[in-house]
């Protein structure tokens, strides 16, 4: 019952912070436990960041306050992203203002089995547009090879998910994308989980 006059009182006391959420408990649809979704270290998601770890906004729309004419001129949510409005939200918003976020776990999401994040060719797609669109908000030195390690990044997330529910066409191709995306940094770390899948290993 406190999470929203803690939130209003966080927007008031700091007029440089223009959304803010909390910390989060995850629970399965019988309440129990499944996770805490803490806040990121350094409380303070800029885009870069974002591109690298699209849930460093803890709680999402579930935790989320944010000032109105902040909201409607960052343009709201991009609804052709199916089940990924709310990280690309967050990416402009954090190009516009600060954020911030409530250690105290206050918000409390549900996870439910079908749920969009679990349709992944769907997913995937909507990050790629996402980090395409959002490109221009990171600094200009890190639209090169930054960005490209975002997109891989992304896309070995996917495909080690694809990967553990069964699904090994698409595990394998979006590691295989993700190869050829990534700078030579991120490849190596990359190249490792295509050999591995390759191999048949569990991950």
């Amino acid at each position: 019952p406190d999470k929203l006059a803690l939130q209003v009182a966080l927007l008031d006391a700091r007029p440089e912070v223009g959304f803010c959420s909390t910390a989060t408990r995850v629970v399965d649809q019988a309440g129990a436990p499944a996770g805490d979704w803490p806040c990121c270290a350094g409380e303070a998601p800029m885009p870069d960041l974002l591109f690298m770890r699209s849930a460093a906004v803890s709680g999402s729309t579930s935790g989320v306050l944010a000032r109105r004419a902040l909201l409607l001129d960052a343009g709201g949510f991009d609804e052709r992203l199916r089940g990924f409005e709310d990280p690309d939200l967050w990416i402009r918003l954090s190009s516009r203002t600060g954020y911030a976020c409530i250690p105290e776990a206050l918000t409390v999401v549900v996870r439910t089995p079908g749920s969009v994040s679990t349709h992944l060719p769907r997913m995937r797609a909507a990050t790629l547009a996402s980090f395409r669109k959002n490109r221009a908000l990171l600094p200009a030195a890190r639209r090169g090879a930054y960005w490209r390690a975002a997109c891989a990044g992304a896309l070995a997330d996917y495909a080690k998910m694809a990967w553990r529910a069964g699904d090994r066409r698409h595990g394998l191709a979006w590691a295989a994308e993700a190869l050829l995306r990534a700078p030579l940094g991120r490849g190596r770390l990359v190249a490792g989980l295509l050999l591995a899948m390759l191999r048949g290993q569990r991950l």
